[in-house]
């Protein structure tokens, strides 16, 4: 978990210093879209991550994103059950 939360600072800080108008417009609709569709969230929070790593313009953490956000949620889910 500290080495998802190190790598998301890591995202955010390279998003906040890009980010483009569009890209944040995206980013307030997946907010929406979290708030309003609890029975999706997994892979509504995986889209938010997604143009939160895409709008840093970091090619390594736009391919890494996906799986380390599968693998997240992969390893909560079998831990709740």
């Amino acid at each position: 978990m500290e080495t998802r939360m190190a790598q998301e600072l890591g995202f955010v800080t390279l998003a906040a210093e890009k980010i483009t108008k569009t890209e944040l417009k995206s980013l307030k609709k997946s907010i929406d879209a979290m708030r309003n569709n609890v029975d999706n969230y997994d892979e509504l929070d995986k889209e938010f991550h997604k143009i939160i790593a895409s709008s840093g313009n970091n090619h390594i953490n736009e391919g890494i994103i996906e799986p380390l956000m599968s693998f997240f949620y992969e390893t909560y889910n079998n831990n709740m059950k």
